[in-house]
């Protein structure tokens, strides 16, 4: 059973990394202090994905320290993350807690949303777009590697700022009926990511969908 004064004081519940690369692991040490009477117990929560937390085993005497771990991998992110677990402790005014690590991932080449799903009434074009940015300060160029929807889906590409932004447009084939899943595969001119996948689900349907927009 937890007892009930044990006083607990988080010197901060949230840290910000600021940039950070892609593939790297971040991790920062939170401190809490027991400004009770009553040695202080904690126990874990289910963690957010891709979230570690250390908690030092054995409780924190009153006036002492305990060091709270939190590791997140920055794999197969990019942009803001926020990464969050939460602590339960036998502090009455605090049964519970929140810390959190957030960061910048930079990548090499920005895709955003790294997939693409079209459906909807097949007698009608339906359309989403995806963007791409470069990432680094040196020119992009991307090419066409392989696309496996030739004849079910359209694409296009357009370059909206010169060898660092653009807009890839795909469009359904009015009167293509199905379910199809495929990708896109660009070729770029960095060593640091020379191929993009950008995957694809579609659903054509005869008539009117719910989902269609």
């Amino acid at each position: 059973m937890y007892t009930r004064d044990s006083i607990l004081a988080l010197k901060e519940h949230e840290f910000d990394f600021g940039k950070v690369k892609e593939r790297s692991r971040i991790t920062h040490e939170f401190t809490v202090q027991n400004k009770g009477t009553v040695p202080w117990k904690s126990r874990r929560s289910p963690l957010a994905e891709d979230a570690l937390l250390r908690l030092l085993t054995g409780p924190s005497p009153p006036g002492g320290e305990r060091k709270i771990t939190l590791t997140v991998d920055t794999k197969g992110y990019q942009g803001h993350i926020l990464k969050t677990v939460v602590v339960y402790a036998n502090d009455p005014k605090m049964a519970r807690f929140r810390l959190g690590v957030s960061a910048f991932v930079q990548v090499p080449v920005s895709v955003s949303p790294p997939y693409v799903i079209l459906r909807g009434n097949a007698d009608r074009e339906i359309s989403r777009s995806v963007k791409i940015v470069a990432g680094l300060e040196k020119p992009l160029v991307i090419e066409l590697d392989k696309f496996s929807l030739e004849g079910k889906v359209r694409y296009e590409i357009a370059e909206i700022e010169k060898a660092r932004f653009y807009f890839i447009r795909f469009s359904s084939i009015p009167g293509t009926l199905g379910n199809f899943w495929g990708f896109l595969n660009l070729k770029t001119n960095y060593e640091e990511k020379s191929l993009l996948n950008i995957r694809i689900r579609t659903r054509f349907t005869q008539g009117k969908t719910n989902q269609e927009k």
